[in-house]
């Protein structure tokens, strides 16, 4: 019984934390094609009315509803598997499989 609540409290607690990165990582992920996409609108513009009407740097970043969106996304994404799995073995099998994979390259 022991075991069972220290891994309860184990998860409970790490899971944020491990949110956070798995949000930065799909976040580098994307910004690269946003930022293509702005930086050719901002070309456009620029060829239209002789300058850009915003900054040039190119620098983006999500506004908050964006960022609770993929929150959101991300932790539907790893609860939904968990009503249907009823063996913490079979997660770690998968966890085994993709990170030694990872690993490896």
């Amino acid at each position: 019984q022991v075991g069972r609540i220290a891994l309860f409290f184990s998860l409970l607690l790490s899971y944020p934390l491990l949110l956070f990165p798995c949000r930065a990582a799909i976040i580098s992920l994307f910004i690269p094609l946003i930022q293509t996409k702005y930086s050719v609108r901002k070309w456009l513009l620029k060829q239209k009315y002789g300058k850009a009407p915003y900054n040039d740097k190119a620098d983006f970043s999500l506004n908050y509803i964006a960022w609770v969106i993929l929150t959101v996304f991300i932790f539907l994404a790893a609860f939904i598997p968990t009503c249907f799995i009823d063996n913490v073995d079979v997660v770690w099998g998968f966890v085994g499989a993709i990170g030694s994979s990872l690993v490896v390259l």
